[in-house]
């Protein structure tokens, strides 16, 4: 007999094996045994935007927030699907409402530093990154989109600070070597939704899951449109989605 939390499962794996379709129709049999399931409709919400279908998962997702209401980490991920849109007002004004709800939200931060970079908005940009980075002083992404905002408001020193900071956390070669030498702005890496090495795509939990039964977390990585660009779902986060020269999420 078919089970909506091994559906669930399986939705989830197929979206990590990057097979959508397979995976968007596993979570709607899901849905079939389990209407109304936030965490169901939030990992099929993730398959669409992973396969570009962003109108889809913008509707999955306000689905959840009607569903469940306002929370940071859905808010961050419905921020990362409208700048994945190219809906930067919408994106930013979702990345700050997550910040109202949860002011110590380092990955909110990055990407609402991602979106005030593309935009051109560097000292803004500055403010955000710096507030990630002071929350969570091992976040590589939001070192990585502050080292590239120093470089474009020529603060060399800050700029080769933040490349020492990105050596000693084992960060990105080119961007470490920038500690030396100016290098071309690669472009902002959101911290939004998808997979990064050593951190999986796990979705949302579905009410009622044991420990280890089913997805926990949400997914992570380092997405955006950009040279190098990577959003984030979040590591560990509960809902999943990564905003920037490096948002939080993407795949």
């Amino acid at each position: 007999m078919e089970d909506p939390s091994n559906l669930n499962s399986r939705g989830m794996a197929l979206t990590e094996a990057g097979r959508y379709d397979e995976a968007v129709a596993a979570f709607d049999r899901a849905l079939e045994l389990a209407p109304d399931n936030p965490g169901l409709i939030y990992n099929r919400g993730e398959a669409h935007r992973r396969a570009g279908r962003l109108r889809e998962a913008a509707a999955d997702l306000e689905a959840v927030l009607a569903l469940e209401g306002e929370a940071p980490d859905l808010l961050l991920a419905l921020g990362l699907v409208a700048y994945e849109d190219d809906d930067f007002d919408g994106a930013i004004e979702r990345y700050e409402r997550a910040l109202v709800l949860k002011e110590a939200f380092p990955e909110a931060w990055n990407d609402l530093g991602v979106v005030r970079f593309r935009r051109g908005e560097y000292p803004a940009a500055r403010e955000a990154f710096e507030k990630a980075v002071a929350l969570r002083d091992d976040y590589e992404e939001a070192w990585f989109n502050l080292h590239d905002t120093y470089d474009e408001l020529g603060l060399a020193a800050e700029k080769r600070r933040a490349a020492e900071k990105l050596r000693a956390l084992g960060g990105e070669d080119d961007a470490a070597e920038d500690a030396e030498d100016a290098a071309e702005p690669r472009g902002a890496k959101p911290a939004s939704a998808g997979s990064a090495p050593g951190k999986p795509f796990a979705g949302k939990p579905m009410p009622g899951a044991k420990p280890g039964s089913g997805p926990a977390g949400r997914p992570a990585g380092r997405p955006g449109p950009g040279r190098g660009a990577k959003p984030r779902g979040g590591s560990g986060a509960k809902f999943g989605a990564k905003a920037g020269r490096k948002p939080s999420g993407g795949r």
